[in-house]
């Protein structure tokens, strides 16, 4: 696998059955890491100035079944004044699938729960 695209609306599940084993993500995003939701792996990316500050969490939201992947670069650069996070939603990059339709409150109920997992408190800004 050459990118996080290049999983597929099955994620993780679909890179296994077509390559038969697991794959290795270290090259894909760099700093991202994988976090526990529900039961379901999903990959995110945090950046955050040092010290980190105080003030709103900024959240990169993919859409279109892309994933984390296209927002690396601004990532680290709102990191340098915000903490950011981008990540990939369960079924899309390499985050499991949850057996879930993609409605709104669905994808948003499992991100605030990410944002939790994260110790990240609101304010959030899209």
């Amino acid at each position: 696998i050459t990118s996080a695209n290049e999983c597929g609306r099955n994620g993780l599940a679909w890179a296994r059955r077509r390559y038969g084993r697991d794959i290795d993500r270290s090259h894909l995003c760099a700093g991202s890491t994988d976090r526990d939701v529900e039961g379901c792996s999903i990959r995110v990316q945090m950046v955050a100035p040092n010290p980190p500050a105080d003030g709103p969490v900024v959240v990169f939201e993919s859409g279109a079944g892309t994933g984390l992947a296209p927002w690396s670069t601004v990532l680290t650069e709102v990191g340098q004044f915000a903490r950011a996070v981008a990540y990939d939603r369960a079924g899309i990059g390499l985050s499991e699938a949850d057996g879930q339709l993609p409605t709104p409150q669905h994808v948003a109920k499992k991100l605030h729960r990410l944002l939790a997992e994260l110790d990240l408190a609101p304010p959030y800004t899209p």
